[in-house]
């Protein structure tokens, strides 16, 4: 099953290629993850390779954005636009900032926020 094998090597690039830009939001182009993917196969397949990473890549983005792992602005014919990993996805990812995992995070922001104070973890 080739199919399953090239969505997981997408979803692994998408979400290096996420987490590398994270919080920013990236444009994620078709022919760059062919580009990608085609790396991990002999030279003599590159060809079919590519032309299979073209035809389920906008699947794999779609699939992991109904899964909740990364969120998307929207799409043209050569990728997706303002891709950005989710909380969910940073979480999957193992790589959540220790500030979105403290409790009452909201309400210690708006305190610091009142009081003028700065606000690191040693405040939190």
């Amino acid at each position: 099953m080739r199919n399953t094998e090239i969505f997981n090597l997408l979803s692994m690039v998408i979400f290096i290629k996420c987490q590398e830009s994270y919080p920013k939001r990236i444009n994620i182009l078709d022919m760059e993850l062919s580009n990608e993917i085609s790396k991990y196969y002999p030279t003599e397949l590159c060809e079919d390779i590519e032309s299979e990473v073209t035809a389920i890549s906008g699947d794999t983005i779609n699939s992991l954005k109904e899964f909740g792992y990364i969120s998307t602005q929207g799409c043209h014919d050569d990728g997706f636009v303002g891709v950005k990993l989710t909380e969910k996805g940073l979480t999957f990812l193992n790589n959540t900032p220790d500030l979105l995992n403290k409790p009452n995070t909201s309400y210690n922001f708006k305190c610091a926020i009142k009081q003028g104070e700065r606000v690191d973890q040693q405040n939190l």
